[in-house]
């Protein structure tokens, strides 16, 4: 049975016989019995547990030190106890806690802030060691135990598990640990490594990272270990999140080219979220929770993207998604956008094809924006769009639609969602491509087509006033179909405009 599976039913519970020698209560085997292992109960202040006793002229091993044993409080520093080599499981907690503050209602834990070991490499050999101490108000922080090896301190250095250890020996709240070595064996592991994260949150003092022997070959979700960052060993291609508190990442693979998820990480700024600006080069495919600055940037080398994103930056900024141009597509699988800051115009800019692994996974905005506020700019490498379009718009309709390429990108569908914007949304075009456009079963159906240079177009200036009139002269509520209208359009510089636009 794991040591920290004894509740507080077992304190003090003999189920053999009771042996005392110098103070310390043991649980020895019955009378006949073939067993040859004993267990501590109980133990003094200063105990020195012996590493074998003798009993009615039986020599007995002793392998473990049950919950409820020590007799000193986790933050007294006065208290020791020295553990022999022999041992297999050890817990040095009690089930009781001791009020030390009556206006605060301050509490503290049995437990040993002094732990004396012969051998280090023993210690680190335990099936299951384990001092634990909650993280509540209710109780001090930057409590810790210190672990002394032949009376030496253990400070400054790094804990490296023997190849073949269980790695049962938990030193979260151990004072002076730099590192976690986990040994090259570790990489036959199948069952997570729990050093009660959740359960006892975050302590105060604990090592600086985590570390692997090998290059490649460890299931990181098993290592739920605390340290404040991680070493990612050199040779991982597919980084599928790691277990544990949330680590910065101080080492990057050298060639990675996944990130399945980022559970278990976080930024060197703190926030439980990866920048898209760390990421390296190597990655074409991401999923998870990130952070970027005003605009989401999505490069050429990306093949598929999903998860949430969320913008950090504090100036004001319109741009808002930006998908570089690409030959390549692009596979989303569900993109959620957060941003803080407020933007007036939001700018989404598409440079290649883009497909989606279901229709519900398209890029969404989550806060909410206006109607006619947007600008799409389609790039010139875009052949073809889906039925609904690339970003979620929450049901708005956008500004502008600025097409780039000499050839109208086509849709699968003859009436995709864009299609319902062609009342209220003016389509700018290259001029030498107008006709096509005109000429194209989807785009022909805008009313307003508008060319220009396209990349030169000011989409910030807003229109004040806008008139039809037909071609002899009359005065329109709205433009007539399958005619020629004349638009009047006054903008708030002051500038004005007057086109001939072929209604269909």
């Amino acid at each position: 049975m794991r040591a920290e599976e004894y509740y507080q039913d077992h304190q003090g519970k003999i189920y053999g016989r009771e042996y005392i020698e110098n103070g310390i209560i043991f649980d020895v085997p019955k009378t006949g019995d073939p067993s040859r292992e004993a267990a501590v109960v109980k133990f003094p202040n200063h105990a020195v547990i012996p590493s074998y006793i003798s009993v009615e002229g039986v020599k007995y091993k002793v392998t473990e030190v049950r919950f409820g044993a020590p007799q000193t409080f986790f933050g007294d520093t006065s208290g020791w106890v020295t553990l022999p080599p022999t041992l297999k499981r050890c817990t040095l907690e009690a089930g009781t806690a001791r009020r030390i503050n009556k206006t605060t209602y301050a509490y503290t834990l049995y437990g040993v802030a002094n732990v004396r070991i012969s051998n280090l490499d023993s210690f680190l050999n335990m099936t299951s060691y384990q001092q634990m101490y909650p993280h509540a108000t209710a109780f001090p922080k930057n409590e810790e135990w210190r672990l002394y090896v032949n009376d030496t301190l253990f400070e400054n250095r790094d804990i490296v598990y023997p190849e073949g250890s269980p790695i049962g020996t938990n030193i979260n709240y151990m004072y002076g640990i730099k590192y976690i070595v986990i040994p090259a064996s570790d990489t036959a592991r199948t069952k997570m490594i729990d050093m009660k994260v959740d359960a006892y949150g975050l302590p105060d003092n604990h090592a600086k990272a985590l570390k692997f022997k090998l290059d490649s070959g460890y299931n990181l979700r098993n290592y739920g270990i605390i340290a404040d960052s991680i070493y990612l060993p050199r040779n991982l291609d597919t980084l599928k999140g790691i277990g544990g508190n949330d680590k910065y990442i101080a080492q990057w693979p050298d060639n990675l080219k996944c990130i399945r998820t980022t559970v278990g990480l976080r930024s060197n700024a703190g926030i439980n979220r990866i920048f898209l600006s760390d990421i390296p080069q190597s990655v074409i495919d991401i999923f998870g929770y990130f952070s970027t600055n005003e605009t989401l940037t999505i490069p050429p080398r990306i093949q598929v993207i999903g998860g949430y994103f969320d913008f950090d930056g504090e100036e004001e900024n319109d741009q808002y998604i930006k998908i570089e141009d690409s030959d390549d597509t692009l596979i989303v699988m569900g993109i959620d956008i957060t941003k803080h800051n407020p933007y007036k115009n939001p700018q989404f800019y598409i440079g290649r094809n883009i497909r989606y692994t279901m229709d519900e996974y398209r890029i969404k905005p989550i806060n909410k924006m206006n109607d006619k506020t947007a600008t799409i700019i389609i790039g010139p490498k875009v052949t073809e769009m889906n039925d609904r379009f690339e970003v979620d718009l929450n049901g708005n309709k956008p500004k502008y639609i600025v097409c780039k390429g000499l050839t109208p990108p086509n849709f699968k569908v003859t009436l995709p969602e864009i299609w319902n914007w062609k009342f209220e949304t003016i389509l700018i075009v290259p001029e030498a491509a107008e006709a096509a456009y005109r000429a194209h079963p989807v785009w022909k159906y805008f009313y307003t087509i508008l060319t220009d240079n396209v990349d030169s177009i000011n989409v910030e200036k807003e229109i004040k006033t806008e008139q039809w009139y037909s071609l002899d002269g009359q005065l329109l509520n709205r433009p007539e179909p399958a005619k020629i209208n004349v638009r009047f359009v006054k903008y708030t510089d002051g500038t004005v405009e007057r086109q001939k636009i072929a209604v269909p």
